[in-house]
């Protein structure tokens, strides 16, 4: 079975191969009993849904649906508050942290440095 011509099996079936396609198919489908057989497969597909009733519904399925949404539990309310900052909130954090770190740093480095008359 060539999987090159299997899958275009249904364009033949419904007549949408071009015409050198087409008669390379058939000359495929001569030699390849997979193919063939496959074909004919779906030609018993075709047939039998083509003569199948249409099937319509005896009632109406939307309110069943529509009860079954309306009895879904609604999502709980989140309890306390979620933290969203802006942008100029965070650029003011920033900074902050910023110029504690940096004061933090000059205080520790005056700390050690010796100085001549203690020396």
């Amino acid at each position: 079975m060539s999987d090159r011509w299997m899958d275009r099996l249904s364009d033949y079936l419904d007549g949408e191969l071009p015409a050198a396609d087409r008669l390379a198919l058939e000359a495929h489908l001569d030699s390849c009993n997979d193919c063939s057989a496959l074909l004919a497969d779906l030609r018993r597909v075709v047939d039998r849904a083509r003569g199948a009733e249409e099937y319509v519904p005896r009632r109406d399925l939307w309110p069943g649906i529509a009860s079954r949404i309306r009895a879904t539990p609604a999502l709980s309310p989140r309890i306390g508050r979620r933290w969203t900052f802006s942008l100029p909130q965070l650029a003011a954090a920033a900074i902050f942290l910023m110029t504690l770190s940096g004061g933090g740093a000059v205080w520790l480095l005056r700390s050690h440095i010796v100085s001549p008359s203690t020396g």
